[in-house]
């Protein structure tokens, strides 16, 4: 018999948390009502998720809830209650991303399980590290591993692993994710994704000017237009693999889908992980036929198994495919009788709805069956109601009566044994006593009833009769072991005195059973006077910060005593464009040069098997290795030179074979004068353990929102990048100068204080990047050869490549050495008349991202941008209106204050 992984289901609902119970899930994860990252399901308040936990526990499942949106710094104090409140109620995890959630937790409630969300990003070996060092018991990890990552991650790391194996698939790497913040202020990080990869694009390209601005556009002809809209993921057929791979949890995706849907997927996986753990498992057709009716948008395999059969992309629609049953192979007569070439072994019936899929869209169609199909050898015959064209794709798209799809499941493996003695005491009185080993231990109990029994006139009660009532537990999860009956066989009671005396010691297991998943009364009361300590703490840091448009128009000029210097840096891709900075405007530059040269990260797009960075050995025979080691000495010497600060920028993403690359540069260049920018703590934390010479810089991949993630991570790093969802409301209270935090607690970890505060640092100028993938857009899953080829011919130094939304919106495109697509927002941020009053605030750190924008781009910007600061001390010189005309001439598709001064949609959350 096999160790099993665990069977995670979602629960969105009430209904479709018991569905997933019923159908045999281990564990659920639900969201509370706020602070969950999908606000648009039904959500549960804290009086039903203590209802959920209480009947999960009692049929023997875990219940996790997620806690995992970033969290503004006004927020702290609600967040740390929910902590509190949670841990009273006994949920067994929180599934956490940010970093200031994280912090809270490990104070208020250090025993309450920690799992790392998929939106915590998590894809190396080093985050793992981090998160086991930092307390966490389980990591979500990301999904676009490989099967081969996740095997080599399960052998090295000592914590619990957690995969997704059914449901929606994103486009991008979650967490990183920013588009639909840009485009409409609904944050994916807050729980509100507009799902704007499921809208349509094209694809364009063309040339760019000196400036990076796209120009003489063309448009690739294309047969689909949903180019970001990914297939659903079904790892149904490859589930033995995943057993065998060491992951402990195996997580479906759908907290906004039906309970009829949780029903029918958990149920499925169930019976296969049963019948694996028998080792008598095979896929199964009719299973993979109820998933797809279930939902899908056609299913893969995602990048776990990778091949040239595995398409990822469901670019012709994004809704639901339903489930292929055949084509259209003739109509016969004036009934308009359909018959169909059936290719499935499910049969449509009365009242389901067919789709009749044909290339000309406008022909295509649909309808309910109104009369029952009738079926002739391999061919389906059903009534036309409306017009259909031969050949058309035939779809199965809706089921009338989803509930019969659920698979019948007796879940017996949960039952605890239940030991029972019954007894008759001192006069005559009845007692039960039980005892059951669960999930946390032994619990024992005993019932004494509230009347005696009485000495028989006629027929007294017999053994075998209370026997058969003290069995009598219905649905209830035990399974009755009735271990001694002491009892001399003449007296008499009423059945239903009996039956009351197992009800009442039924109540009385179930009660103390669930009382075994609550912390103790001492834990409770620690993390009580924890909780208070804190609430009192920002209770006395956080004012209202509340900066309306009025106010940003009037711009005071600061203090005679602020003589704090302002620094500029700027984001550069190559060697080119950081030789063109001048040191009178710059202060630091931020070096992300890219592994391979452009022709060669376009080949790899077309042929992905063949990526050079996959093999080390290749790499350094090419001569690239020592190439790349060059170009970082040469850009050091060239910095050094100008008195600028030379910043390696790792990429925000660097799996497991580029962080081996990254890890042998570092050793060859370790001598260098010069720090590292890095997106995760566990990178960073690598740095410090074995590269101490090295100044470590955070990239705004951290997602800093609030001065617990400061905290928390502020003892790894020299310098912070604000995350650039956040408003001047949510900025504010991060730049107060005046924040200290408390010793007076019973953690032993140091605290951090805001005194001598770390430097936190804004993008105020640039195209910022908006999407990270795996998925590559130049890749033959879209491109045909001609069109392949078309695109890398005009590949030049000035070529662009972008995506254009029905707006008539560019969003420029970029492609990593690592075959990413890098999508950036399609106007560039710019915060330069706000300089002044973010001065004002505190902040002293300001960049530009100046990548693939060319070297005059950022001697245009340096020079714009070192004389707003300049004159940003005395604003009444600071000729806005003029300066950032300047700007808008050289930046690409318009300005914009981003989330700056509106903000996100409003969650909700507080």
């Amino acid at each position: 018999m096999r160790n099993i992984p665990e069977l995670l289901a979602p629960a969105g609902s009430i209904e479709s948390m018991k569905a997933a119970v019923n159908s045999g899930a281990d564990a659920v994860y639900l969201s509370g009502k706020n602070f969950g990252a999908r606000q648009f399901a039904e959500n549960f308040s804290e009086k039903e998720i203590s209802e959920v936990v209480n009947y999960a526990h009692l049929n023997g499942v875990k219940v996790y809830v997620t806690v995992n949106t970033l969290i503004k710094d006004s927020e702290l104090p609600s967040i740390a209650q929910y902590l509190l409140k949670l841990y009273q109620i006994g949920v067994d995890a929180i599934l956490v991303q940010d970093l200031g959630v994280v912090n809270l937790s490990q104070r208020v409630v250090p025993n309450l399980n920690l799992h790392a969300s998929t939106q915590m990003t998590i894809h190396n070996g080093e985050n793992l590290k981090w998160l086991e060092e930092n307390g966490f018991k389980r990591a979500v990890l990301s999904r676009e591993l490989s099967i081969d990552e996740i095997k080599s991650f399960a052998k090295s790391s000592g914590l619990d692993l957690e995969i997704f194996i059914h449901g929606a698939l994103c486009y991008g790497y979650s967490g990183q994710c920013l588009l639909s913040s840009f485009i409409g202020g609904r944050s994916g990080n807050r729980g509100m994704c507009a799902q704007p990869c499921r809208k349509p694009y094209s694809l364009v390209y063309g040339q760019k000017d000196n400036y990076g601005r796209p120009h003489d556009l063309n448009k690739v002809d294309l047969p689909e237009n949903f180019l970001l809209s990914t297939r659903d993921l079904a790892h149904y057929p490859h589930l033995d693999i995943l057993v065998k791979s060491g992951i402990k949890s195996l997580k479906i995706e759908g907290r906004m889908r039906s309970p009829e849907y949780v029903g029918i997927v958990v149920g499925i996986y169930r019976r296969a992980l049963d019948k694996i753990a028998k080792g008598d498992w095979k896929p199964l057709q009719e299973d993979m036929e109820t998933l797809k009716l279930a939902f899908n948008r056609e299913f893969t395999s995602g990048h776990l198994l990778p091949g040239p059969e595995n398409n990822i992309m469901a670019r012709k629609k994004p809704g639901h495919r339903g489930l292929y049953l055949g084509d259209v192979k003739k109509i016969k007569g004036k009934n308009k009788k359909v018959i169909i070439s059936l290719r499935t072994l499910t049969i449509p019936q009365k009242g389901d709805g067919l789709f009749f899929d044909i290339d000309n869209e406008l022909k295509s169609t649909g309808f309910d069956l109104d009369v029952e199909p009738a079926l002739n050898g391999k061919n389906l015959i059903v009534q036309a109601k409306k017009t259909v064209q031969i050949n058309s794709k035939v779809y199965l798209t809706r089921k009338n009566d989803l509930k019969k799809l659920i698979p019948s499941f007796e879940p017996k493996k949960r039952f605890l044994n239940l030991k029972i003695e019954f007894k008759v005491l001192e006069n005559n009185y009845p007692e039960l006593k039980a005892e059951l080993v669960g999930p946390n231990g032994k619990i024992a109990t005993k019932i004494k009833a509230s009347m005696p029994m009485e000495e028989a006139i006629n027929r007294p009660v017999s053994a075998d009769e209370i026997k058969k009532q003290i069995i009598k537990v219905g649905k209830k999860p035990f399974n009755v072991i009735f271990e001694n009956l002491n009892y001399s066989g003449n007296l008499f009671m009423p059945l239903r005195e009996i039956n009351q005396l197992r009800r009442d010691l039924i109540d009385s297991v179930e009660k103390k059973l669930i009382q075994s998943y609550l912390p103790s009364p001492d834990e409770l009361k620690s993390s009580l006077e924890e909780y208070n300590i804190i609430k009192e703490e920002l209770k006395s840091s956080l004012e209202e910060y509340n900066i309306v448009k009025e106010e940003l128009k009037i711009i005071k000029k600061f203090k005679k005593n602020d003589s704090m210097n302002t620094s500029l840096s700027a984001y550069v891709s190559d060697i080119k464009t950081l030789k063109t900075a001048n040191e009178s405007n710059f202060n630091r530059l931020y070096l992300e040069p890219t592994l391979l040269l452009e022709s060669e990260i376009y080949g790899n797009c077309f042929n992905p098997n063949k990526n050079i960075l996959k093999d080390k050995n290749a790499f350094q025979e090419k001569g690239l290795f020592d190439e790349f080691v060059n170009i970082l000495i040469e850009s050091n010497d060239i910095c050094q030179n100008k008195d600028i600060e030379m910043v390696w920028k790792w990429p925000d993403i660097s799996r497991l074979h580029i962080l081996d690359l990254l890890k042998s540069i570092s050793s060859e260049i370790s001598q260098l004068n010069m720090g590292i920018m890095v997106g995760s703590p566990g990178l960073a934390s690598y740095l410090h353990k074995n590269h101490p010479q090295w100044k470590v810089y955070g990239s705004s991949a951290l997602n800093i929102w609030n001065n617990q993630s400061i905290s928390h991570v502020s003892p790894l790093f020299s310098l912070l990048t604000l995350s650039p969802e956040l408003s001047i409301n949510d900025i504010k209270p991060l730049l107060n100068k005046d924040l200290i935090v408390s010793n007076n607690s019973r953690s032993d970890k140091p605290r951090q204080t805001n005194l001598n505060p770390i430097d936190l640092e804004i993008i105020v100028q640039g195209s910022l990047e908006s999407i990270v993938s795996q998925e590559c857009i130049l890749s033959s899953n879209l491109l045909s050869n001609s069109q392949f080829n078309l695109i890398k011919e005009n590949n030049k130094d000035n070529f662009f490549v972008g995506l254009k939304d029905v707006k008539n919106q560019i969003f420029p495109l970029k492609i990593s050495a690592d075959c990413q697509s890098i999508i950036q927002n399609s106007a560039e941020v710019c915060l330069v008349d706000y300089l002044p009053l973010l001065r004002k605030l505190g902040c002293y750190n300001f960049s530009i991202d100046a990548r693939a924008k060319g070297p005059l781009y950022l001697e245009k910007m340096g020079h714009y941008y070192a004389e707003a600061l300049a004159d940003s001390l005395n604003p009444s010189n600071l000729q806005i209106d003029k300066l950032k005309s300047k700007i808008k001439k050289v930046s690409t598709g318009g300005i914009t204050a981003g989330n700056f001064l509106q903000g996100l949609n409003k969650a909700d959350l507080v």
